[in-house]
This record gives structure tokens, sequence and C-alpha cells, in this order.
């Protein structure tokens, strides 16, 4: 008896080793370390990659947590368990694009602050870049798609949360999201917010304005459900910005800041061919290699959805100088190909999501450009929030596209340093 004991002992203090040289102090049921790397310019700050298989368990059903935190010699960039922070992407989006640079990357600006932070895969990041037709073609799997709904992600979230509890010691985190990931904020606050998140974040999307839209009731809710369901429609979205086809765009990204030209005398002839109208006619001298279309398209694109007559760079500014074009490049290529289509039928204010929210007290950060605020900003006046918080700041964004909130050249001083403030004065 006393043998075993001891060989016990030995075989826990190994796996505790084991487990601490993986970043965390015990691997939590389901998780499986994936990898540690350092963060390339960013001395000290290591990148860690967990994943996990989901109910129901079909080839795609499986998250992926990322960590960036800094392990260096310097003491005071060393995170605390109040100083955590976890990231939710936007729609299409994926937690880690490879930009190494800490002014542009808000893990890396935020990890090289005082903070541990993280980010997620949701599933589609597992999903294959195959046409529709080809998944049935392949023997791929793809029903459990039908029920990838914001409820199932709010759970796969929450599976994340639990995870980094465990590993930062922390009671409570800050929660951020762009674009989507901003609705998700409010979503998984809606259930969880009280005992898991101490700060909401949202960066162009999830505003904290009171929606007018009337949530469905439950049995609404499920009638809509089931017609999507019941009509044969494709389970996933296509990640296509509009305009463009999805194979210029993995090009494009494949081939960033691309030398190659575009292979036709004018942008027009190219035009012509793609059966591409522009509504806008192409900045002057601007498209003469791929990456040039790209931005191109990337600037004008989502002004036409937003119904705009003039440039405003909806999506991004490039043109008023407010992205990179090599960082837009390596966020675009960052996508994934496909989204759940049932999150498209849902509202996020259906069920409990809007009831609970406006109970909540935690304090909220809003960044809006563009997009959500319109090019006035006219859209973000408003004090009519959806929640209970006195503790509630909106910063408007002037000029800055969709994107250009998160990766933008001007993003540190205009997001990145308010947001590491008011985090810090949260503590």
């Amino acid at each position: 008896m006393k043998k075993f004991s001891v060989l016990a002992a030995v075989l826990f203090l190994s796996l505790f080793l084991v487990s601490e040289s993986h970043g965390h102090r015990k691997p939590a049921q389901g998780w499986v370390w994936k990898s540690t790397s350092a963060v390339a310019n960013n001395s000290g700050i290591i990148h860690y990659v967990w994943e996990m298989a989901r109910p129901p368990y079909g080839p795609f059903d499986k998250i992926a947590l990322h960590r960036f935190v800094y392990k260096g010699d310097d003491w005071r960039k060393r995170p605390s368990r109040d100083k955590v922070l976890l990231h939710l992407p936007g729609t299409f989006d994926t937690a880690w694009k490879g930009i190494v640079n800490p002014d542009i990357e808000n893990h890396l600006f935020f990890a090289a602050h005082g903070y541990d932070v993280y980010s997620l895969d949701y599933r589609t990041s597992y999903l294959p870049n195959l046409d529709y037709p080809e998944f049935e073609m392949y023997g791929k799997d793809i029903s459990s798609a039908a029920y990838w709904t914001y409820g199932l992600f709010r759970e796969d979230i929450k599976a994340c949360v639990e995870k980094i509890k465990d590993i930062s010691h922390a009671s409570k985190i800050f929660l951020s999201g762009f674009s989507r990931g901003g609705a998700q904020i409010w979503i998984y606050a809606s259930k969880y917010g009280k005992r898991d998140i101490k700060g909401l974040i949202g960066l162009d999307g999830g505003s904290p304005f009171a929606s007018a839209t009337t949530p469905r009731s439950v049995a609404e809710y499920d009638a809509a459900v089931h017609a999507f369901l019941a009509s044969g429609a494709e389970l996933l979205s296509r990640s296509t910005p509009l305009f463009d086809s999805y194979s210029r765009i993995l090009f494009a990204g494949m081939l960033p800041y691309s030398k190659k030209t575009v292979g036709y005398a004018t942008l027009d002839d190219l035009l012509a061919v793609s059966g591409y109208v522009p509504v806008y006619g192409p900045p002057p001298d601007a498209i003469n290699v791929i990456s040039d279309l790209q931005a191109y398209f990337y600037t004008y694109s989502w002004n036409y959805l937003a119904g705009y007559t003039k440039l405003y760079g909806v999506l991004t500014n490039f043109y008023n100088g407010q992205m990179d074009q090599l960082d837009l490049m390596k966020v675009q290529a960052g996508l994934t190909y496909y989204w759940p289509a049932i999150q498209n039928v849902e509202r996020i204010d259906d069920l409990d999501y809007a009831s609970n929210v406006s109970m909540l007290t935690i304090p909220v950060l809003f960044f809006g450009g563009i997009l959500s605020c319109k090019a006035d900003m006219s859209n973000c006046t408003s004090t009519n929030y959806k929640c209970a918080s006195t503790d509630v700041t909106v910063l408007t964004l002037p000029g800055f596209g969709h994107l250009d909130v998160m990766w933008g050249i001007n993003s540190r001083e205009k997001v990145k340093e308010p947001m590491l403030e008011w985090m810090n004065r949260r503590q």
C-alpha cells in the first residue's frame, strides 16, 4: 500500500509538471493541448492552443482556445488573475491571423500590457474550403451545422470561460467581441454574465443601445427554426463580400501584397469579364496588383449595402489611410469559408436574451465606427441602453471602417489604449 501511494504521488507530480509546462495547472476535462509557440517579434509572449470536441461530436464539431500571455523576465508585464480578457471574433473570423505587430493585433497589445488574453476558433474554422455540393461528394457530414445556433455557440464560449478560469484562477473576466462577436457577448451575458463577466466590450458590434425589434415567443422562434430546417436551404452561408467571388479572395489571401498584375489592360476590362458593375468608379492609379484589387473591393462593397452614395469605407476606410494593405490581406486571408445559416434565421433578442440582458448591471464599453454609428456617428447618440448598467461608455470613431476598428493603423491610439485604460480602472 505504501509503495502504491508513493507511485501515485510521483505520477500526480509528473502530471502536474506537464500541465504547468503547457500553461495551465491541470487539464480541464475534454480539452486537448495542441501547441505552444513564441510569438515572432514579441519577446516573452507565448501562444498556447487547446482543442475540444463538442456535442453532437460530428466531424466539424470542435472549437479551439488560444491564449496569448507574457512569460518573459519583466515581472511588470506578467498578468494577475484580475487582468484576464476573452475576445470573441466576428462572422467568418478566427482567433489568430499571424499579425505580429502589437500596435495592430489586439491580443499582442494587451498581452504586452499585463493581460492574460484569450480568443477562440468557432466550429466554422474546422469546415474545409469546399464548394457546398462537395461536402456530400466527399462524404463530409455537415448535418450538425443545422443546429449551430447562437445558444449552442454560447455553450461553446462557456466551455472556454471555464478553461480560462482554470488556467488563470480568475473568478470573473473581461469579455470583448468584434462584429457578430459583439452580439455574442450580450448573448453570453444574458445567461452567465453575473457569475463570469466583470465588463463587456463591443468593438463595432454588439452595441449597448436598446433594440426596436420585438422578441419572438418560444413558439414563434421554434416555428422559424423548423421552417428553415424544412426548407432544404443550404445549412451554411458562404463568405463572399458583395460583388466578389470567394476564389478571388482566397487567391489574394494566398499571395498577400502580391506583385502579380491583375492581368487585364484596364480594371474596367477585368470588371466586365467578372460581371461586376461598379457602383462607384475606382480611385485613379490604384489598381495595379492583386492586393490593390482586394483593397478596392473591401473599401467599396459595404458602402452599397449601407446605402451610401459616397466613399465612406464602411468595411474599411482604406483610401483615407485607416488600414495598411498588407494587414488587410492578412485579415481577409484568416477568414473562414462558411458560417451557420441558422444564425441568420435567429434574432439575438429572441427568447431569454433581451429579458435577461435588461437586468444586467455589468460595466459596458462600446466602440462604434461607420458601420454601427453611420458616417456622421448619428446612430450612437442614444442613452436608451438595453441593460440596467449605470456604467456605460460609448466611444465613436469617425472615419473608421469596420475592420479598421480592430486592425486599423490608428486603432492603437483610438481603440486599444482607451480600452486598456477602461479595463485597468475596473479591476
